[in-house]
């Protein structure tokens, strides 16, 4: 884990695709399906992690050959998003071409497993991702683990870092992030007060409205969907359901203890963050703070441009000292960076 791993990288800039040069051009462009990643995906395996005494998630592991000595990378995905999202397909099939198992991870109730939680899925459950990477190490034998997460999922692998400090869960050998969400509050503000952000707002809680229409199906009395017809921002949820139906009742303590934010500082693994100054709706003014800047263990790329886990460049890269798969740049950015880092492991 030292610290000349994160810092003696060269990485290829990013030049965003000349059709898609605006911020929600590049963000809703990643709503098109990449039928290719569906061609060339194996059949991975189902696999349930057991997270406490009421809850399960499923994740999809992609198993390299030497199951046990081979690094091992847990993938994490977004707010409303699910193992099967395209970003999470596209960083397996990369980091397996660099010889890492994977394992796509479902927070609680995603991708149509309400039935195995009772509780909600939020930015603070960390638990979930200790238990899977519990698992992986003492049940599997596994001794290297990375951690990637986009978005919200993003920011819940940043918290868990900076909460692991030097010593705990030494299996853990770093981390990346692309466009996490770092400060809640702040998101929530400009996705509720931008007009330019309303389509986000609503796929938003359109996905978060059905995940507790169907967990009241499911599970009688844990919570009242009557009220979701006059939720119309993602505050009001997360006032009427995130805050008092997690550990910290009320939405101003969610906001301000499950961001990443305040652990930042604590990082003490080499830890990529990737995000662009132009996320409509991640507020770069949370990526100046010192936290960030101070730490020597974190590399930021912060193009001006790229939306939100978008980055599609405008060509295939043809860089000294990678080539790139195709114009997903952040994705083949993370997988550049974490084959660094294991080259970085097996120096003598």
């Amino acid at each position: 884990m030292s610290r000349a791993i994160v810092l003696d990288l060269d990485f290829p800039s990013f030049r965003p695709h000349p059709w898609l040069g605006s911020p929600h051009a590049q963000t809703l462009a990643t709503r098109l399906p990449r039928r290719a990643l569906a061609r060339r995906a194996p059949r991975d395996e189902a696999r349930r992690f057991r997270v406490d005494p009421t809850s399960e998630i499923v994740a999809f592991c992609r198993w390299h050959p030497q199951r046990r000595s081979a690094p091992l990378a847990v993938l994490l995905h977004g707010l409303t998003g699910d193992a099967t999202a395209d970003y999470m397909l596209g960083l397996a099939e990369k980091l397996a071409q660099c010889g890492f198992s994977t394992v796509r991870m479902n927070m609680r109730g995603c991708g149509g497993t309400e039935a195995l939680s009772r509780s909600i899925y939020h930015a603070g459950l960390t638990e979930d991702l200790a238990a899977v990477v519990r698992s992986l190490h003492e049940d599997d034998g596994v001794e290297r683990i990375y951690l990637v997460g986009c978005s919200l999922g993003g920011g819940m692998v940043l918290r868990w870092i900076g909460e692991l400090g030097r010593d705990s869960f030494p299996c853990v050998r770093g981390a990346a992030a692309i466009s996490p969400s770092v400060d809640l509050a702040a998101s929530q503000h400009v996705l509720d007060t931008q007009t330019r952000c309303r389509v986000y707002r609503d796929f938003f809680l359109s996905g978060l409205k059905e995940q507790i229409r169907v967990r009241a199906r499911l599970h009688p009395g844990l919570a009242d969907p009557t009220a979701l017809g006059a939720i119309r921002t993602l505050r009001e949820f997360d006032r009427r359901y995130t805050g008092p139906l997690s550990r910290y009742g009320s939405v101003e303590r969610y906001y301000a203890e499950a961001s990443a934010l305040p652990l930042v500082g604590a990082i003490r693994r080499s830890t990529l963050v990737i995000t662009a100054q132009d996320d409509p709706f991640i507020p770069f003014a949370s990526f100046r703070d010192a936290a960030f800047d101070h730490n020597a263990w974190i590399r930021m790329l912060a193009p001006e441009r790229g939306g939100h886990v978008a980055f599609i460049a405008a060509q295939v890269s043809e860089h000294r000292n990678w080539c790139d798969l195709d114009r997903h740049w952040a994705e083949n950015r993370v997988a550049q960076f974490l084959h660094h880092l294991e080259q970085g492991e097996r120096r003598p």
